[in-house]
């Protein structure tokens, strides 16, 4: 007869992504929903000393529920828990390359991997905007992250040449405008003097 593994001591291979764990509520509290903050740099080398401030207020009292940034490359992620119905306040702040920041939150699908519903908040730096999210007839505040032209990685320049010696030249587009004319290409607007 043929037996199947046999028990050991070791643990078991369960979810241990944040974004599967469906009964353990993402490893948030109760009450709390798991959400992606997404950071970005368009140069490519993080946000070196600029950070971004999640605060709420508790019972009158600010709380930070993140403070952080993107420690290098040109994206990250950090997973947060964010109560619903609470204004929460996004500072970011530092001293250079400020215009190559750009975040934003999104919640989580739980236990589908790579999966986020749509941004509750996004912004660029430097930046001090308020967001609320959850019951929106009444929310908590109004929203003020809204809106960021994503910063897009780019190749920063360099001395060599980008491509190689030997390589063809580029091909040049010749445009070909019209020969000109004495008549106008638009109507002429006419004015009358107004009837008395």
């Amino acid at each position: 007869p043929t037996f199947a593994a046999l028990p050991t001591s070791a643990p078991t291979t369960g979810p241990t992504e944040r974004n599967m764990n469906i009964n353990g509520n993402g490893g948030c509290p109760n009450g709390e929903f798991l959400m992606a903050l997404f950071m970005y740099d368009g140069g490519s080398d993080g946000w070196d000393d600029t950070k971004l401030a999640l605060l709420y207020d508790d019972f009158k009292v600010q709380q930070f529920a993140y403070k952080g940034g993107l420690e290098s490359g040109a994206s990250g992620i950090e997973f947060i828990c964010l109560r619903p119905d609470v204004c929460y306040t996004a500072l970011v702040d530092g001293t250079v390359w400020l215009n190559e920041i750009s975040w934003e939150i999104r919640p989580v699908v739980l236990g589908k991997p790579g999966t986020y519903k749509w941004a509750v908040a996004k912004g660029r730096a430097p930046a001090q905007c308020q967001f609320s999210f959850g019951n929106q007839k009444t929310p908590a505040c109004e929203s003020t992250c809204l809106s960021w032209d994503p910063v897009k990685p780019t190749l920063r320049p360099t001395r060599a040449p980008t491509r190689p010696a030997n390589a063809a030249p580029a091909p040049t587009r010749r445009v070909v405008s019209p020969r000109p004319t004495k008549a106008p290409t638009l109507p002429v607007p006419t004015t009358s003097a107004p009837s008395p």
